[in-house]
This record gives C-alpha cells, structure tokens and sequence, in this order.
C-alpha cells in the first residue's frame, strides 16, 4: 500500500498519479485494440514504445493526451531518459496505424513534442520499440518456437543492414539490442527453434526480444519524431512478420538481404511507399530495385 497526501492508494492507483499523466514504468493497463472493420482478433497489431527525452515533458504529455486521450496512448517514466517520457500505445492494426486517423496521431506527436522542446533522434538515451501479437504466429508452443526462430535468424543474419536501418551507434545497439548468436544445430526445425528460443530467453536486451509472454519486441530502432521514418519502421515490422509467417526457416536461412527486403514490401499489409522511400535513402535497395517496385 502506497501514501500519497495521507490517504493510502493501490499499487494501481499509484503508478497512474507519478507526475500528472505519467505513469511509473511498470504501470501496464488492460489492452485497447484498435483493428480495421473486419481484422480477426488474431490479426496483426503493433505496440508502439517511443521516448522522448529533454524539454518540457509534462506538457508534452498534456497536449498529446488532450487530443488522443487514453484510449490510444499513455505515458511511462523511464530511468534510461534525462528528464524525458515513455510513449506507449495500445496495439494498432497495420491498416489502421497507415490510415488517416494513424498518420494524424503521430503528426500531432510530433508537433507536441517538439513544441515543448522534446527530442527523440537527437539524444543519447531514446529509442523506438515495436511489440507484435505472439498469437498472429499461431496458437501453441511449437507455433510459438518457430515464429520466435524465424524472427531471431532475420536478426542474427542480417543484423549489419538492419543496423543501418536502426540508425543506432553500434554502441548503443550493444547495449541496449544486441545480436542474438543462434547455436549452431543440426537437428529438426522444431528442435532448433527450442534450442534458439532457450538461448534468446537469457536477456532481454536483444534486438528481437523473446522474453515477453504476449508479444515480440523489436528493440533495435533508435527513437525519432519524424512521421516518414516512423511510418518506414512500421511498415517493415509489419512486412517481416507476414513475411516471416509464410515463410519457412530454410528459406529465411537462404535469402539474401536484398531478396528479404523485396518479400518484406511484398508481404506488408499496406502500401509502403515510405519504407521504399527509407530503403533507399539508406541505401539498403538498389535505385533500379526501387523503380521496380513503383512500375
């Protein structure tokens, strides 16, 4: 039980009242999804995690929360940030996050944010996280090993492009989302998955993190406030997880990265013209690849 101006409060209650609408970081309310008409309860969604960092937080988080309220976001504290906040938001569905009403909410992000002096890539301390649904892989423990093995070989083979793609200091992602080393196995799929899932268990602070019970969380990207590079990264976690989905680990084993991100663009739910866009900024696609995909 908790004090708070000489009345005792719940945990519950408590981490909601930290600091105005910022929460204690474990602070965790019950869900709120938000699918297109039509999803399945087992469609994809993603749960965003943005830090912000410097400026003024509280009322940062007071005109964010003004316009998309708690049934779309709320805010955590985060030791890891100077004197910055957490951005959480309930799971969206793809289609949803790339409709109007999604592209606004992260414009109205970034216009409070920066308003009250906040920042996200020009800081030391934030990044982006995106969790995914485990039950869009399928119900059950082998469904479960096999889609964490397949996201966790993505990662560990093609961990120097999506380096590139994170815009993180190679410190920073040893620190905070490390390549995952796969044993080496030559037994089945299923008996390799349980091997790789055993080894991912061990930390948390890895690139592709498994330890969640009901979500993946992809850890690697560094924080931004710009709506196009937000949009990129959404698009190519939703894009890898259908892709990985269809899939099979020999094939995710054989394919170059090249060839991975075509079948990432291909298999995205919606269109991707802003992770087309970042890909070859980045120069993770060919110019002759990009006019390609826009015949």
């Amino acid at each position: 039980m908790v004090m708070r101006d000489g009345a005792p409060l719940c945990w519950h209650c408590s981490a909601r009242r930290l600091e105005g609408g910022i929460c204690s970081y474990g602070y965790k309310p019950r869900p709120r999804f938000h699918r297109a008409e039509g999803e399945s309860d087992d469609s994809l969604v993603l749960g965003v995690e943005l830090e912000m960092d410097g400026g003024d937080r509280a009322a940062a988080v007071a005109r964010i929360a003004e316009k998309w309220g708690e049934e779309w976001l709320y805010f955590k504290s985060d030791s890891s940030l100077d004197r910055g906040v957490e951005l959480v938001t309930h799971p969206i569905s793809p289609a949803v996050l790339m409709s109007d009403e999604g592209r606004a909410l992260w414009a109205d992000v970034r216009a409070a944010a920066l308003a009250e002096g906040m920042r996200s890539h020009d800081t030391a301390t934030c990044g982006l996280h995106v969790h995914v649904n485990r039950d869009f892989f399928g119900r059950g423990e082998a469904a479960r090993a096999l889609a964490e093995y397949k996201l966790l070989t993505v990662a560990d083979r093609f961990f120097e492009p999506l380096a590139v793609f994170s815009r993180r200091r190679r410190d920073r992602l040893d620190q905070w989302a490390g390549r995952t080393l796969l044993p080496a196995s030559r037994d089945g799929w299923l008996a390799s998955a349980r091997g790789a899932s055993r080894a991912a268990r061990c930390d948390r602070y890895r690139a592709v993190n498994t330890t969640n019970e009901h979500t993946i969380e992809f850890r690697l990207f560094r924080g931004t406030l710009k709506v196009e590079t937000l949009l990129a990264t959404f698009q190519f976690v939703a894009g890898l997880c259908c892709a990985a989905k269809e899939s099979t680990p020999g094939r995710l084993q054989r394919v170059n990265w090249y060839e991975l991100a075509d079948a990432v663009i291909g298999a995205c739910p919606t269109e991707t013209d802003e992770l087309e866009a970042y890909l070859l900024e980045r120069e993770l696609i060919t110019e002759e690849r990009s006019a390609e995909l826009c015949a």
